[in-house]
């Protein structure tokens, strides 16, 4: 094509009387090579488009594994540490730890229709931490008492699974198991603008060292991390009239905005159209 556009060039610049025809011969290249432009640039953009729609989704399957395994070493955690409660009482207080045994199958009734799911509402995970409470109050009776203040509006907010059950019973562990007065559990949570804010503390002897956290605690951090990066806070502080405190900030994601980022993802192109 440039050799018979010079030679068009050429026979216009010998004065021929064919000038019209040089200019659409050229007319009609230029045409032709923008079109070619503008089909391997679309071209380029949909094969970029893909490729980063498909990066997004194995970023988001190898966040959501690394995940689902930090949560898979709660499992055993918890187990052993109700399993411990429970065989406190079986030679001094057999029915107590009958019916212990009872909420502890409950437990494990949730936790097995929940496999597999990161994410579960937040009046769900509540359900959970006070059937583990029920079992720790049990044991101790009248030395464990428990404070709740939920707004009713973030009970339909999407949390990880066991996010609160480990700092529940941190709390438990570290306060009212070492003391032989009643001491208070307190659970508060609330949606402050776009963020959801979970509050547990107890009354306490607190903590010598705040950094020491235990395992639970520990998996609990990672968990946050792996599912928020730097759209979440975590917090653990001795209070300031005792005892310790956790505070946990994530994003409030309602149930339908979940469902619909969900759907995102399963169907990118349907939703990018």
């Amino acid at each position: 094509p440039i050799q018979k556009l010079q030679l068009s060039v050429m026979v216009s610049s010998m004065g021929t009387t064919d000038t019209p025809i040089v200019l659409f011969a050229i007319n009609n290249w230029v045409t032709f090579a923008m079109a070619v432009w503008v089909y391997h640039g679309i071209a380029a953009h949909l094969r970029w488009k893909d490729r980063e729609v498909a990066a997004a989704q194995l970023s988001a399957q190898l966040s959501e594994a690394r995940f689902q395994a930090l949560q898979m070493q709660l499992r055993p955690h918890f187990l052993f540490n109700a399993l411990t409660s429970i065989t406190e009482l079986i030679y001094h207080d057999p029915p107590k730890a009958d019916l212990m045994i009872g909420e502890l199958s409950d437990l494990l009734r949730i936790s097995l229709d929940q496999e597999g799911g990161g994410d579960v509402e937040l009046k769900e995970e509540l359900e959970f931490v006070e059937l583990y409470l029920r079992i720790e109050q049990a044991r101790f009776t009248d030395r464990l008492i428990l404070k709740q203040s939920i707004e009713p509006g973030a009970l339909q907010a999407q949390v990880p699974q066991f996010i609160l059950q480990p700092v529940v019973e941190n709390a438990v562990k570290h306060a009212v198991a070492v003391s032989d007065q009643p001491v208070s559990v307190e659970i508060l949570i609330e949606r402050v603008g776009d963020q959801l804010h979970l509050h547990i503390g107890d009354s306490g002897p607190g903590l010598e060292d705040v950094l020491n956290e235990g395992h639970g605690l520990r998996l609990t951090r990672k968990r946050l991390e792996q599912r928020y990066g730097q759209s979440h806070s975590f917090s653990i502080e001795n209070g300031v009239d005792g005892g310790v405190e956790v505070n946990i900030n994530i994003p409030f994601v309602p149930v339908v905005q979940r469902a619909q980022k969900e759907a995102e993802l399963e169907h990118p192109i349907a939703h990018r159209r």
